[in-house]
């Protein structure tokens, strides 16, 4: 049984949180793409029907781990010993960290998934994190050797 905060393994909380703000990020970039009518370049980054995000995202950034960090200590020092014990008995670290940066970012799921009802605060990945991001995404295109060009519109 959790006895203290100490007991809880905090690094791995800390990671997902991280992944957590760096998947919302590098989906979004590649989203966005699409929605600017770069379709193959969108096919070529996103996974596909029936596929997972978390097969096709590089690895998560320095910035989204010291996110991931920081975001995890704020919530550590707000947790009472009880509140955390309730967490650990129904969900591993892994989602606890998914779910909380997830349910902070006001994404529609949480901790609430769970039927834990305690109130994980709001979270805003810096800046770095949508940056890096960004820059993810076109180095994979340039990778796979693709411009971002659009169709010339026929008259």
């Amino acid at each position: 049984m959790l006895r203290a905060h100490d007991d809880y393994d905090w690094i791995t909380f800390a990671e997902q949180a991280a992944l957590a703000f760096w998947a919302d990020a590098y989906m979004d970039e590649v989203q966005n793409l699409a929605e600017e009518g770069y379709r193959k370049a969108y096919e070529a980054l996103s996974p596909g029907p029936g596929g997972e995000w978390l097969d096709v995202i590089p690895e998560t950034p320095e910035s989204a781990l010291d996110d991931g960090r920081a975001f995890t200590a704020k919530l550590q020092g707000k947790l009472s010993v009880a509140d955390l014990r309730e967490v650990s008995e129904k969900m591993s670290p892994e989602k606890a960290g998914w779910y909380a940066a997830m349910g902070a970012m006001g994404h529609g799921v949480g901790w609430w998934d769970y039927d834990v009802d305690i109130d994980v605060g709001h979270w805003t990945p810096s800046v770095d994190v949508q940056y890096n991001a960004y820059h993810a995404v076109r180095y994979e295109l340039r990778e796979q050797g693709i411009r971002l060009t659009k169709a010339k519109k026929r008259r």
